[in-house]
């Protein structure tokens, strides 16, 4: 990952065609709440509440989505005609029938919208992790202060495993939605693997604190 650097013998950490500009962090998030809202539409109408609601028991479990955006994002949809209002209490919605808030469903013209963006390229993600960098220079560092932040990520960790095991047994014993079980379970397999390969991670970290790591 780091080797001898040019003249004088410095250090390049900088990658071919590193993009110094990235995209307005606000509207790259708004263009993906706008298919969060729409996928999450596809599975039925819902409210605002439920929607966050929904989003917070699925991708919110490796998707951290801004609510201000949410509310905003639906009035723009709904302009734009991929989403339209229908009747508290109608079949299909999550709300009984007298309750105030506004309910959206999906239209025809969101589905293609939303088939139009899966058939896109994904953006990669931006990496940012403060322990990572806290180690790097953990030399000039307390080494308890380190152990202390390995620990606690450790800890969130393991609440964080045992939330995506739950829904793994969820979908696992689902009797519906059949046709995107596969996927959704593929996802929570991704976010396990992560989280193991995380806490494999802090157990080496640790015994390198306690002198038994190899160099």
């Amino acid at each position: 990952m780091i080797g001898p650097g040019g003249a004088g013998g410095r250090t390049s950490l900088r990658r071919p065609g590193f993009n110094r500009n990235p995209p307005c962090g606000d509207v790259m998030r708004e263009n993906r709440t706008r298919f969060i809202l729409l996928g999450m539409l596809e599975l039925g109408p819902s409210h605002g509440y439920g929607l966050r609601q929904r989003i917070d028991e699925s991708v919110g479990q490796f998707w951290q989505e801004s609510w201000g955006q949410l509310y905003p994002t639906l009035r723009s949809l709904l302009s734009e005609g991929l989403i339209e209002e229908v009747e508290p209490g109608e079949e299909g919605t999550d709300m009984p029938r007298g309750r105030q808030s506004r309910v959206y469903c999906i239209t025809d013209a969101g589905r293609a919208a939303l088939a139009e963006w899966l058939a896109g390229d994904a953006t990669p993600s931006v990496k940012r992790d403060e322990l990572l960098l806290r180690t790097f220079f953990a030399h000039n560092g307390d080494p308890a202060s380190l152990r202390r932040n390995i620990e606690a990520s450790r800890d969130r960790v393991r609440l964080a495993l045992a939330r995506v095991e739950a829904s793994q047994r969820m979908i696992a014993a689902s009797e519906t939605y059949l046709d995107r079980l596969d996927w959704w379970a593929m996802t929570a397999r991704h976010g396990e693997l992560q989280l193991r390969a995380h806490l494999q991670w802090c157990d080496e970290a640790l015994a390198l604190l306690d002198g038994g790591g190899e160099r």
